[in-house]
């Protein structure tokens, strides 16, 4: 029987709230290898609200990659530990893993957001390399929480938006099968505490930045549109 929108949002969403609540991440941890090197992708967890390791790490790594993000801010610590909670853990539509190698370091995160029940689709959110990792990794880990996506949480359809001058993130993200949707023009506003880069599909006028919206084709699927 094909399940209901209704269903469908409520079984994602409560799938979403209990992993956000475990005791432990390590329950819902997606594992892969990489050259025979373990790693694994670990929900970030309301347990995760309270370490100061891990936001420490999240504010290192937004201030880090603070360009490639649709707003620029002073980042500190306080800031993005509100943001952990407001913005993420209490978004029933949003949940985020950290990317752990062997040794359990954390070098990175990626997540979803942006659920559509009704066509059911979501997006890739917050694709961070945190610190260098072996060839392969970030694309592996892509890899995995698309499967995941895909089996787990029967999502249909995968999409992304990315600055469009961003070319090694573009890069990763053709490697794993993801083509061009639409190109998105961005205006540029600047207020008292910081700047933000604003969608206006409507602008004429040549766009100082852009977003590239890609979609998700899975390998054994041909792009027909």
């Amino acid at each position: 029987m094909k399940e209901s929108m209704v269903k469908r949002e409520k079984r994602i969403e409560t799938l979403l709230h209990d992993i956000k609540h475990a005791n432990s991440g390590d329950e819902y941890a997606l594992q892969f290898s990489v050259d025979a090197k373990k790693y694994r992708l670990i929900p970030i967890t309301y347990k995760d609200q309270e370490s100061r390791n891990a936001v420490i790490l999240l504010t290192a790594w937004r201030k880090k990659n603070d360009w490639w993000f649709p707003s620029q801010f002073k980042v500190t610590y306080e800031g993005t530990k509100r943001w952990l909670t407001s913005q993420l853990l209490e978004k029933k539509g949003r949940v985020l893993f950290f990317l752990e190698d062997e040794k359990r370091n954390k070098i990175g995160h990626l997540g979803l957001y942006s659920f559509d029940f009704k066509h059911n689709s979501c997006e890739i959110d917050n694709v961070i390399r945190g610190e260098e990792s072996a060839p392969g990794v970030m694309t592996d880990a892509l890899n995995t929480l698309m499967q995941w996506t895909y089996d787990v949480l029967k999502i249909k359809t995968m999409y992304l938006r990315v600055f469009s001058d961003n070319e090694r993130a573009i890069k990763l993200y053709r490697r794993c099968n993801f083509v061009d949707d639409d190109l998105i023009p961005l205006v540029k506003e600047v207020r008292d505490d910081g700047t933000y880069w604003i969608e206006d599909s409507k602008m004429k006028a040549k766009p100082e930045r852009s977003f590239l919206k890609m979609r998700h084709v899975p390998k054994k699927l041909k792009d027909t549109r």
